[in-house]
């Protein structure tokens, strides 16, 4: 067993057969004990390791790391549901201006899910993770401190969003960690527990505190309040490991099994017998974070670009879609709730302290529907498949979001509601649609990093991400701006269409993560991109290469691993 062995030293596996160029692409090299492990057992991959080493101690400390991430950023975007309200009565806000503070946050998050993403494929998951929770924590805590006068408190405050949001769109760096270091039987349940599970702590945490504390000390120490779980991620830094497979397509192989080895000691699993395979080919002519791969096209002279691979640009379309109606849906729903219950339950001009503590009472009832659709997803998201699971939430969402037109929500100079329900019912109905949809926005993340390989993961993930927030800023502006009616019609209207664009991605449910994407040379004039998600076996290895072939012909086989 290898598991109490130290990596200390390297030499290159005598080859007769090869000259010392493919022997140095084919980074046959040997890491430990100063011993050559060519012949010393078979050799597995990353991914045969973790499925060795199956679930232990090293996931559970993961899992609390990176969902103590997400509840952070879920208590930073919810909070603003509760606050602009509330801001735009004290600062005499314009509905232009409430809507310009949601949607400078989701510029923010535009830019960093692309930022966050492409700097964790090229320099690190660890690097990406805690960058943006240091501007998540630091720009937090300084929103609670603006002037009170409009005139300079509204543009700080605003900048602060900005920089909030900025580094809240690096949440997905951590979520791409943590699905590359479990095994793929339990992926799907535990990545609905890291996003769904702790952002919906966070959601309902956001809630609970704004009805405890808004109508009592104000704004000011709720936004206090939301900034301090990023400052005790900061503590935890140290603790974070890196990835091993971004560890190995960087080349860094020595690293890769410290990280192997310590998952072995706190799992008390040995490493399964023989040495880790090399990994030099997987990132040989390939660029870490490379747009070119994750859209399947190809730039050619004269500002062309040709497509490479059409499967994968269609993937990556329907994706950035379906993400960019998770977040208009979800964020629709949690902005325009106060204002819903608010028109619904209170007289018109009721500013009463009895009507905002009956207006967050109900947003408190409606954001616990985020467990049932979270319940929901984890169930379903194995059995019935990522696919399945996306069509029935989206339609679900769909249906109670127009049938809460039925209740009594009509606004002057809007257009008038049947107001046929009552209150109850109206509160079921926001209940599943706040329920399908967070079921929806987690199986999307779940699915979302089974589509790409290693190379390209969470700058695919940073890239849906940041399409995403594109509608994330309308949203800000339907929510607030619109009339309530209005604006449900247009967010079940969107999930509607999701749910028919989920038929067009494949079922990556049991599949392997694949490192890197592979590269077809039996045309040298024209490269193709196979698919990503392979129903391969776990643990298939290197493919075999031609003696002696050219460096730049020797295709790149390494799936599964």
């Amino acid at each position: 067993m290898r598991g109490s062995r130290a990596p200390d030293s390297k030499r290159l596996i005598d080859d007769d057969d090869r000259d010392d160029t493919s022997a140095e692409v084919l980074g046959a090299v040997a890491h430990l004990d100063g011993e050559d492990y060519s012949d010393d057992g078979p050799a597995y991959s990353v991914e045969d390791a973790v499925q060795h080493m199956g679930w232990g101690k090293f996931q559970t400390r993961l899992l609390f790391q990176c969902g103590a991430c997400w509840s952070a950023d879920a208590m930073e975007m919810m909070l603003l549901g509760f606050t602009l309200p509330v801001l735009e009565k004290e600062w005499g806000l314009s509905p232009g201006e409430v809507g310009l503070i949601g949607a400078m946050t989701f510029v923010g998050m535009l830019c960093g899910a692309s930022f966050w993403g492409k700097m964790a494929d090229k320099f690190g998951r660890r690097t990406g993770y805690m960058g943006s929770v240091v501007f998540v924590g630091v720009f937090g805590l300084l929103s609670t401190f603006v002037p009170g006068n409009k005139s300079v408190g509204f543009p700080i405050f605003v900048l602060c969003r900005l920089f909030v949001g900025f580094g809240t769109g690096g949440a997905p760096v951590s979520f791409g960690l943590f699905a590359e270091l479990v095994p793929s039987s339990l992926r799907g349940l535990s990545l609905v527990a890291v996003e769904g599970g702790f952002w919906v702590c966070g959601s309902i945490t956001s809630a609970a505190t704004a009805w405890a504390v808004m109508p009592v000390l104000g704004w000011r120490p709720f936004l206090a309040f939301s900034a301090l779980p990023a400052w005790c991620l900061l503590l935890l830094w140290r603790f974070l490991p890196e990835s091993p497979r971004y560890l190995m397509i960087s080349n860094r192989r020595d690293k890769a099994i410290q990280v192997l080895e310590k998952m072995s000691r706190l799992n008390e699993v040995p490493l399964p017998d023989g040495h880790l395979e090399s990994c030099a080919s997987a990132s040989m002519n390939r660029k870490l974070g490379s747009y070119s791969e994750l859209f399947g096209i190809e730039r050619l002279q004269d500002l062309k670009f040709r497509i490479t691979d059409a499967k994968m640009l269609r993937k990556t379309v329907l994706l950035m879609f379906i993400w960019a109606a998770c977040t208009m849906c979800y964020y629709g729903m949690v902005f325009i709730t106060p204002r819903f219950f608010k028109l619904s339950s209170c007289e018109e001009g009721d500013d009463s302290s009895s009507c905002q503590a009956q207006t967050y009472r109900q947003a408190f009832m409606t954001t616990l529907a985020e467990i049932p659709g979270l319940v929901f997803a984890a169930v379903c998201v194995d059995r019935v498949g990522r696919t399945n699971t996306l069509t029935i939430l989206f339609s679900t969402a769909a249906t109670a979001t127009l049938m809460l037109l039925l209740s009594d929500s009509s606004q002057p100079g809007c257009p008038s509601t049947l107001g046929a329900v009552s209150d109850t019912i109206a509160v079921v109905f926001m209940f599943f649609a706040r329920g399908s949809v967070q079921g929806s926005f987690t199986t999307t993340y779940v699915m979302t990093p089974e589509m790409y390989p290693t190379t390209i993961r969470t700058t695919g993930l940073g890239t849906c991400s940041a399409v995403a927030r594109v509608a994330g800023i309308l949203t800000s502006f339907v929510a607030e701006g619109q009339c309530v009616p209005t604006a449900l019609i247009m967010f079940g209207a969107t999930a509607a269409f999701a749910a028919i664009c989920v038929r067009g991605l494949p079922e990556t449910a049991g599949k392997a993560l694949q490192e890197v994407m592979e590269v077809d040379d039996s045309d040298d004039e024209h490269t193709s991109l196979t698919d990503v998600v392979e129903d391969k076996p776990h643990g298939s290895a290197v493919a075999p290469t031609a003696n002696n072939q050219d460096v730049d012909k020797i295709p790149l086989r390494l799936s599964a691993a």
